[in-house]
């Protein structure tokens, strides 16, 4: 047997935000359209995607990292479709998030095109994650609907 991953790059991506917007009530749409902004403008950068890559890492340790949100994991990974000879998994969870405070983002194991999301934080901390997550998902109209029924 042998492993055929699919190829993929890692990047970064950077964005400024206004702390006093993120902490609104909208906060989390901001951040939201800040990300997207910044994803787009790498995606449609004529230098290419990795333009400026040999700068990420000095970049990355300059930060203050209380002011740090990192991404582990991709959809792309396909990793409820891995088998490494004991059967595909029925739950996959990035352990290193309890420590490093990142999130993980995957493919959903039993929806195609959904996403899993995975965050680890303190009992209040989770608690008002919740409440401001549950809140701006109930202002996207397409949304708006699964925010109130879950």
């Amino acid at each position: 047997m042998g492993l055929n991953p699919a190829p993929y790059t890692i990047t970064c991506i950077n964005f400024h935000a206004n702390s006093t917007q993120l902490i609104g009530e909208d906060g989390f749409l901001i951040a939201a359209e800040v990300i997207g902004k910044a994803i787009r403008e790498r995606l449609c950068n004529e230098e290419g995607v990795l333009k400026g890559a040999e700068k990420w890492i000095s970049d990355y340790e300059a930060l203050k990292r209380e002011r740090v949100v990192g991404i582990v994991g991709s959809p792309k990974f396909a990793v409820y479709d891995m088998d490494f000879g004991w059967g595909k998994p029925k739950k996959s969870e990035v352990i290193s998030i309890d420590i490093t405070g990142f999130l993980s983002l995957y493919e959903c194991r039993d929806a195609e095109g959904n996403l899993e999301v995975g965050l680890s934080f303190p009992r209040i901390k989770m608690e008002a994650f919740a409440a401001i997550f549950t809140n701006s998902l109930s202002k996207v109209p397409s949304l708006g609907t699964y925010a109130s029924n879950n």
